[in-house]
């Protein structure tokens, strides 16, 4: 079985639109404080399952077809690394934040927003590599190279569209409040919550 550049770059960019609505819905849930917690929790699942899904990707798939076809090596080199640093990632946000089974304070926002950094960067990678390969495609197939680039600006296009419109990389900031005791951004005086677009209190 042969799997040609166009193909590959399909999947990368479909991964990547993929990861990135994935990852705004998760966010989503940050932006309430009564939901915070929960999102929480979630996106330490989700970053977990996704850097298992790249190692055990990477792994299979080069003892099942890239050892026999080494042109391929390059995409498990890649989603091994990928796997591997968002596996460190996200065991190092534990470790050093918790947050797990404790009252969510400071220390659990900071690292909510650490969270919210890694999910937005996840589809990156993906995209990036459809990128180069779309641009490769020039050499091997001329006639799919203006649909690969196609592809990739979709996918694009939504990454960039949920970061602008506020579903992706809105941080959440702790206030340490006499009457709410933990609140979530900041309150007028007439107790109406209120954040600007930047995910910043006003």
């Amino acid at each position: 079985m042969h799997i040609s550049r166009f193909i590959k770059t399909v999947l990368y960019a479909a991964l990547a639109l993929a990861l990135t609505l994935v990852s705004t819905m998760l966010q989503l849930g940050f932006q309430s404080p009564d939901t915070l917690p929960g999102a929480y929790f979630q996106s330490d699942l989700y970053l977990f399952v996704a850097a298992a899904a790249c190692l055990g990707t990477a792994v299979y798939s080069y003892r099942a077809y890239t050892c026999r076809h080494r042109e391929h090596a390059g995409d498990s080199l890649f989603l091994l690394i990928v796997g591997i640093v968002l596996m460190i990632a996200a065991v190092v946000t534990v470790v050093s934040f918790g947050g797990l089974g404790e009252e969510f304070t400071q220390t659990g926002y900071t690292a909510a927003n650490v969270n919210i950094m890694l999910m937005t960067a996840l589809p990156l990678p993906f995209l990036i590599r459809a990128f180069v390969l779309a641009a490769s495609c020039g050499r091997h197939e001329p006639s799919r190279r203006i649909p690969a680039l196609i592809v990739c600006g979709v996918a694009a296009l939504a990454l960039i569209l949920s970061i602008a419109l506020g579903g992706m990389m809105r941080l959440v900031h702790y206030t340490d409040s006499a009457e709410e005791g933990s609140a979530y951004d900041s309150y007028t005086s007439d107790g109406v919550y209120t954040q600007d677009e930047g995910g910043k209190s006003i």
